[in-house]
């Protein structure tokens, strides 16, 4: 028998390996999870728009179709998915960014089921690029998969934290304008200006 060297072959799979993924929600979309895990007794579910920038995918806007739950699944309705994009688009969101699953598992663990992977294939067919999945408990755990129909390959227990970061530019440039535009100084006639100057000096 012959052996082959396939160190280098193997240092090129190491080197090529792609690079995890970081996911980050918005504060809204944390706060929006959290209290739907909380509420619901049952398992639930619920979809966000993601935008890809700068290598990092941002989550927001999450909403909630219809559906059907038990303690084991939940089972999204006809009219849930025909509704989805009109309530995404009375949240402020683009349907077209729609591109998150997230589900609770109730007390359970934050492991996939075969019903889940069942169910993110299917989600992932109306993707053209890449589709990211949640699962949650009321434990406060959860469990981020990154799937990247692009680079052909899953990511799971990905990275994950909260934005907080503020947009201080935007911030100066919209209330300097309101500033400018609503805040005036406040000007005295001579006689009102001296009346409330003989006011504050007899007190």
């Amino acid at each position: 028998m012959r052996y082959e060297d396939k160190s280098v072959e193997y240092k090129r799979i190491i080197e090529n390996k792609p690079t995890a993924p970081t996911v980050m929600f918005s504060p809204e979309s944390i706060a929006a999870m959290h209290h739907i895990v909380s509420k619901c007794g049952e398992e639930v579910g619920w979809f966000g728009t993601v935008d890809y920038i700068g290598g990092i995918y941002h989550v927001g806007n999450i909403t909630i179709p219809g559906q059907e739950v038990n303690a084991g699944t939940c089972e999204l309705t006809n009219d849930g998915l025909a509704n989805l994009c009109e309530d995404i688009l009375n949240e402020g969101g683009d349907p077209t960014k729609v591109k998150f699953w997230g589900h609770s598992h109730h007390n359970m663990g934050v492991g996939p089921s075969g019903q889940d992977d069942k169910q993110v294939k299917e989600l992932l067919d109306g993707s053209d690029d890449f589709f990211i999945r949640a699962i949650c408990n009321k434990s406060g755990l959860m469990s981020v998969s990154v799937y990247n129909k692009t680079e052909n390959v899953i990511f799971h227990h990905v990275h994950w934290s909260i934005d907080f970061n503020i947009d201080n530019k935007g911030i100066i440039s919209k209330y300097d304008k309101l500033i400018d535009s609503n805040v005036n100084e406040l000007t005295y006639n001579t006689e009102y200006h001296n009346s409330i100057q003989l006011l504050y000096s007899t007190l």
